[in-house]
């Protein structure tokens, strides 16, 4: 698992920000911009498919021709897959990461969504 804790930080630190980003834009506290709303929801698993690439580069499991893309479109099926098939039982906790890692600014969206009449508006 040479250069595991790299990726994982990159997509964690990305995700965190989208995270406080999607809490705040869905709560009404800030508003959104068409560029931000990008970055948050597209930055993480960008970065996440880009560094499966690279990976599967090295260890030459490519089982598609456009496999990028579709670990890009599909990351919440293919990450822990790939993780798991080339890591195998050692891949779990990895593929954990990264899934509970990207799907961080959809629950906090969903929290701020929820807690709409609650936050206070800083507009």
């Amino acid at each position: 698992m040479r250069g595991f804790p790299g990726p994982l930080a990159q997509v964690n630190v990305l995700a965190f920000t989208g995270a406080i980003y999607a809490f705040c834009v869905n709560g009404g506290v800030i508003n959104g911009s068409e560029l931000t709303d990008y970055v948050a929801g597209y930055g993480a698993p960008y970065f996440a498919a880009l560094w499966i690439q690279r990976d599967a580069r090295q260890t030459g499991y490519w089982p598609a021709y456009h496999y990028g893309l579709f670990v890009w479109l599909f990351w919440f099926v293919l990450i822990p897959h790939y993780l798991i098939r080339t890591r195998g039982r050692a891949g779990f906790l990895p593929a954990l990461g990264f899934w509970l890692a990207l799907c961080t600014p959809l629950v906090a969206g969903v929290a701020g969504w929820w807690l709409y009449e609650e936050l206070p508006d800083f507009r």
